[in-house]
């Protein structure tokens, strides 16, 4: 049972359509269109203005092992990942940038790791790579150090060629 009527002439529609150019009219309608479309912006500009390019930073602390910065270095590199460094004057002020998230990995003057959250063998972030690689990295060089090798001795053992089967 067609009436006969388009859509267009229902008295919904007709009413609808109305109000919306009614709205439309309005200056006040246009302003905050412009000012939601603004916090929508800043919302996705803001954090990436404010993040650090992707780095990851890290902490040493200053009594930290010899090979400690090198050992981190070549664990991001070898991650393929960036990272920022910085130095800690004690395991104190590397615990407090920890919890305060001002740094995400500090390795102490014992050579340990320090991360706010525990790393799970699940956890695939950059994060968790550069923890795992780092830890990885100090147990290798803590193992040269251990053996007394010097640099170069050090770096010809990394380097050789594997033995032939």
């Amino acid at each position: 049972m067609s009436s006969g009527r388009s859509w267009r002439d229902r008295p919904v529609v007709l009413v609808a359509s109305r109000e919306i150019r009614e709205r439309l009219r309005k200056k006040a309608f246009w302003w905050l269109l412009l000012l939601s479309s603004l916090a929508i912006v800043a919302v996705v500009v803001v954090p990436k203005l404010l993040s650090d390019n992707g780095r990851t930073k890290v902490a040493v602390v200053t009594g930290a092992p010899g090979f400690a910065r090198d050992a981190v270095t070549a664990a991001a590199d070898g991650a393929g990942l960036k990272i920022s460094g910085l130095t800690a004057g004690s395991d104190a002020i590397a615990r407090t940038w920890v919890r305060s998230d001002r740094v995400q990995l500090a390795v102490l003057s014992d050579g340990s790791l320090l991360t706010l959250h525990s790393i799970t063998d699940s956890d695939s972030g950059a994060k968790a790579q550069l923890t795992r690689a780092v830890r990885e990295s100090l147990r290798v060089q803590g193992g040269l150090d251990a053996a007394g090798l010097d640099t170069k001795q050090a770096a010809a053992a990394l380097s050789a060629a594997p033995p032939a089967l």
